[in-house]
């Protein structure tokens, strides 16, 4: 499974774990339902300020959302890598800023 499908699934549990519908959620972050659903389906990313909505909203750490369970480090590597070679140098700050967060 690809990075964006395992993130979205991570925003689905931790949703679902707090009793919102997607509905509920777009309209606490301030997103549409369509987006919410893409971001959950792994067919799109989130911006960085949107990111910390979501992590407040549902009361979860940045962690949590890319905790995708044990894989083996030079794995992650390689599909951070392969993500990042296809997004545009917008999103590659965006997620570069995400990751600094965990510094």
């Amino acid at each position: 499974m690809d990075f964006l499908k395992r993130f979205g699934n991570n925003i689905a549990k931790y949703r679902k774990l707090r009793n919102l519908t997607q509905e509920q959620l777009a309209e606490r972050v301030g997103l549409s339902l369509p987006t919410i659903a893409e971001l959950e389906t792994g067919k799109n990313f989130i911006k960085a300020s949107n990111l910390t909505k979501i992590v407040n909203t549902l009361n979860i750490s940045y962690k949590d959302l890319f905790d995708f369970g044990e894989v083996p480090e030079d794995k992650y590597l390689c599909m951070i890598y392969a993500k990042a070679k296809s997004m545009t140098v917008e999103q590659q700050k965006q997620i570069l800023k995400i990751m600094q967060t965990f510094e």
